[in-house]
């Protein structure tokens, strides 16, 4: 099974859950690739859009801002093609919006094709914060 973690980031938080992901499917024998997605300084235009056909398993993962999915998140997911596949979703947010994001991402893709099989988030500004990126990562696993 071939795993695609797509993932947009600005202070490194989401990417590090990401990473972390990644680690942990090649621990257990699975093939997993960072997509990252870039955005120009004021989140208006993709710079890096990448490609996510030939994945079994699709991670997505973003910031939460003002309440919501971060706008390159939603840039890309709105370019993305249907899609078939199984999916995972999961955000980082300072302290709230974990929800109303967390709700977009999977209308989003659920309009796509995608099933949805789970979506979590984490509170980086908390001191659960760690305990809540190991369930994520426990959830996210294919």
């Amino acid at each position: 099974m071939k795993t695609g973690i797509v993932v947009y980031s600005e202070t490194g938080n989401t990417l590090g859950i990401a990473e972390a992901l990644k680690e942990r499917l090649s621990e257990a024998g699975k093939d997993a690739d960072i997509l990252q997605i870039r955005a120009d300084k004021r989140r208006r235009k993709l710079e890096a859009s990448p490609e996510v056909e030939g994945y079994d398993y699709l991670v997505f993962g973003a910031p939460v801002h003002a309440f919501t999915v971060a706008r390159p998140m939603k840039l890309f997911l709105k370019r993305l093609s249907s899609t078939d596949v199984r999916v995972g979703i999961y955000v980082t947010q300072a302290a709230i919006g974990k929800t109303i994001a967390l709700r977009r991402m999977r209308k989003m893709l659920k309009k796509k094709g995608a099933s949805v099989i789970t979506g979590d988030g984490v509170s980086v500004a908390l001191k659960k914060g760690r305990e809540q990126t190991e369930t994520v990562l426990e959830r996210l696993m294919p």
